[in-house]
């Protein structure tokens, strides 16, 4: 019978590029990634007029 072999652990980066170098590089599918994390980034702060502009657009009206 054969035994799963067991997944590697990831290291931990010292950078955006090393991490992104090894991703680009390693079978992802050999390490064990279930401790990750889905994060969201945002990169540049809403403009609070911008927001508060949206909520005073009328929305359209349905045509029944």
């Amino acid at each position: 019978m054969h035994r799963p072999a067991r997944l590697k652990t990831l290291s931990t980066f010292k950078s955006d590029r090393e991490a992104e170098r090894f991703v680009d590089r390693a079978d992802l599918s050999q390490y064990d990634v279930s401790g990750g994390e889905f994060v969201r980034f945002e990169r540049k702060p809403k403009d609070p007029s911008v927001t508060r502009l949206a909520h005073t657009i009328p929305k359209p009206k349905s045509s029944s």
